[in-house]
């Protein structure tokens, strides 16, 4: 009878099905508990090309706000150069130049603008007045404004 209750215990016991056992006796892969070595390499360079992105994206940003603030205080200048002319500035044909404290170099320059034939008895001469603003960190972008002034004939 040990022999019997030996066979009975082997018998239940193979019936019942481990987890890892499939139907036909073979190992079958439990459920996994962590990443693979593949998955982590994969999450972490999908991870670094966003960062590059985005570090892209905010360095452009920045490079843009300053270009435009450049150009803010390259515009001052050249307004407040053409706002002088025939108040701080003698309104007569030439050029001047020169660099603000800010490190703005400047270029004024005055030509006589031709008066149509009508406008001759009117007393009054025409100029035409540009002023030019660049900095050494931005050649290329430089800033030019210009406008007509009126001045009476002496």
């Amino acid at each position: 009878n040990i022999q019997t209750a030996h066979r009975l215990v082997d018998r239940r016991h193979k019936s019942r099905k481990s987890p890892a056992m499939t139907n036909a006796g073979k190992r079958v892969k439990q459920s996994n508990r962590g990443f693979t070595l593949l998955e982590v390499l994969v999450a972490f360079a999908i991870l670094s090309l966003s960062l590059l992105v985005i570090f892209r994206i905010y360095s452009t940003g920045f490079r843009g706000i300053g270009t435009a603030d450049w150009k803010l205080q390259a515009i001052a200048l050249a307004k407040s150069k053409l706002a002088s002319v025939g108040i701080d500035e003698q309104l007569s044909v030439g050029t001047a130049t020169g660099v603000s404290d800010d490190g703005f170099a400047w270029e004024l320059t005055i030509s006589a603008f031709a008066a149509s034939p009508a406008d001759k008895g009117q007393n009054l001469a025409a100029y035409f007045v540009q002023v030019s603003v660049s900095n050494s960190q931005n050649p290329k972008g430089a800033v030019r404004l210009s406008t007509l002034r009126l001045s009476r004939e002496k």
